[in-house]
């Protein structure tokens, strides 16, 4: 049995709510959680900012079934594509930890863990009746199997969203294209999670030049439109020549920008004669756009420019790239992608 002291589970797979009055947007995130009301809250704000779930399970003090079974189970769901935990200490650490090595090999974990603290520490005990255990041996637990660990609830949604579909990149080394300051805090948010934004070669700076405005600054990384009006195809050549750097593993970028579309929301009636050339083109190329990941088996990361109605943005979600709303959101994601290619890579 599952608990006690918990709140129930649910199964998008088998129809079965046993904890929600609204049941979540399904998905492909598997949410475990030590504590049952406050994952269920995580669970509700995941699902309204659309991140879709395939299971979510509050496992409460654990007197049958414990979190390293949980693990195991998800493992083989076939409806499961990254596993997210929320725990506040382990019954038995070594087998969670010796389960989390087998299981990385094929899919991504990310935990977010209380406890932390020594205030924290105290009420994790009596709150699930769980010792914390060492913050340091089970941060050195997670750097060394190459488990995500999120400093913040939210984020481990936020970054299990890009793991859901994104290609696993090949190393760290990020492009990043946008708006002047948006470029700034993106590069800095990179580096402080240990992302590399390397500066383009002299070669490739001179092409990127010749796709820009005249106005534009230098192409170095990151890339700055310098606030100049452009079609999607325009930046679409800008993000295809970033993806064919050899050293380039991933790219962050705005969605591709086209003023004349915003707020047009074309339907499945519609035909290319009722619709305008400009939004026709626009959304051409927001579907080439979204083949791009693919393509070059390297993932993109994509900021929403204005918060307004843009048919590009259902494009890409459905074709599975992550839309953020802060250049953070965009380093956190693209970090848990390197650090799950690091992992698969250490394990073979």
């Amino acid at each position: 049995f599952v608990g006690p002291n918990c709140m129930g589970i649910w199964s998008a797979e088998g129809n079965l709510n046993l904890c929600f009055d609204q049941a979540p947007k399904r998905g492909a995130i598997a949410f475990v959680s030590q504590s049952g009301t406050f994952g269920g809250y995580l669970s509700e704000i995941a699902n309204a900012k659309g991140y879709g779930l395939s299971k979510f399970i509050s496992i409460g003090n654990q007197a049958n079934i414990t979190a390293s079974e949980y693990l195991e189970y998800l493992a083989e769901d076939d409806d499961t594509k990254v596993i997210v935990f929320y725990m506040e200490g382990f019954k038995d650490g070594r087998k969670f930890f010796q389960v989390a090595r087998e299981v990385i090999k094929t899919k991504p974990i990310i935990i977010y863990k209380g406890g932390s603290t020594t205030a924290g520490a105290r009420a994790t005990l009596s709150h699930t009746a769980s010792l914390a255990g060492s913050e340091e041996l089970f941060e050195g637990m997670c750097h060394q199997l190459g488990l995500i660990k999120a400093n913040e609830a939210i984020h481990s949604f936020e970054m299990a969203e890009a793991l859901v579909e994104q290609p696993v990149p090949r190393g760290k080394r990020v492009a990043i294209m946008g708006s002047g300051g948006q470029g700034v805090v993106a590069t800095d948010a990179c580096a402080s999670l240990g992302l590399e934004v390397p500066e383009f070669d002299q070669e490739t700076a001179i092409s990127l030049q010749k796709l820009l405005p005249p106005h534009a600054p230098p192409a170095k990384n990151p890339i700055d439109f310098a606030g100049s009006y452009r079609t999607n195809i325009e930046e679409v050549k800008v993000i295809e020549k970033l993806l064919s750097i050899d050293y380039i593993d991933g790219l962050i970028t705005n969605v591709p920008v086209n003023p004349m579309i915003w707020g047009i929301k074309p339907t499945a009636g519609d035909t290319d004669k009722n619709l305008s050339n400009t939004i026709q083109a626009a959304l051409q190329a927001a579907k080439l756009f979204a083949t791009l990941p693919k393509k070059y088996d390297k993932p993109i990361v994509t900021l929403r420019f204005r918060r307004i109605d843009d048919p590009t943005i259902d494009i890409l979600k459905e074709a599975g790239i992550p839309v953020y709303d802060t250049p953070e959101q965009c380093a956190r994601a693209m970090y848990a992608l390197a650090t799950y290619a690091k992992a698969r890579r250490a394990t073979g």
